[in-house]
This record gives structure tokens, sequence and C-alpha cells, in this order.
């Protein structure tokens, strides 16, 4: 009895670890490095001017939306950042900054 109930509880474990797994693979992550060029808070956008993301794009200056919209209110142009871009599977869908942090300010608070 002890058995069969350790087995159930086994399974139950793994069948939730399942659908985190297939969500991991459904956006990739790559690690960027740039300055900020300009912020819109109108459309949660930076636009940053990134060195090259390995495996993903050359070096170049773009438009990215905010994984959370309450990190814009914390970049300045001029501020050197690092990221995460999150890309999704679907191509239509934007690619995402999230874990966004500032190294270095452009200008001092």
């Amino acid at each position: 009895m002890a058995l069969l109930a350790a087995l159930a509880a086994f399974s139950g474990c793994h069948a939730s670890q399942k659908p985190a797994a297939a969500s991991s693979q459904t956006v990739k992550t790559y690690h960027l490095r740039g300055k900020v060029v300009t912020t819109s808070p109108s459309t949660n956008e930076v636009t940053v001017k990134h060195e090259a993301i390995p495996g993903f794009m050359e070096a170049m200056t773009m438009p990215y939306k905010l994984k959370d919209p309450s990190t814009l209110s914390q970049l300045h142009p001029g501020d050197t950042i690092t990221a995460d871009v999150l890309v999704p599977a679907d191509d239509n869908a934007d690619p995402l900054l999230d874990r966004i942090a500032v190294v270095a300010q452009g200008k001092p608070n």
C-alpha cells in the first residue's frame, strides 16, 4: 500500500514538471549588452545600441519591448545595460527584454 502511494505521488510530481519544460522550449534566451539610446513610455519600449548577440543577431540599434514595463522608469539615455533577450518561437511575437541591469549610468541621478 505504501509503495502504491509513493508511486502515485511520484507520478503526480513528474507530470507537473512536464509543462514547465515544454514552456521553456517556446522561448529562447540570449544575453545583450548595450547602451540606451531612447525610452518610450507610450509604447513600453527602449531603443538600445547593442553589441552582437551571439547566435541571434549582429550589433545594431533597435527598439525592444520590456517584459516588466515598470523597469522603463529606471532606464535613461546613455545608460549601459545588460539584459536577457527573450525570443518567442512565434515569428510574429516581439522579443522582450528581461532581467535588465544598469551597469553604468549615462547621467548620475
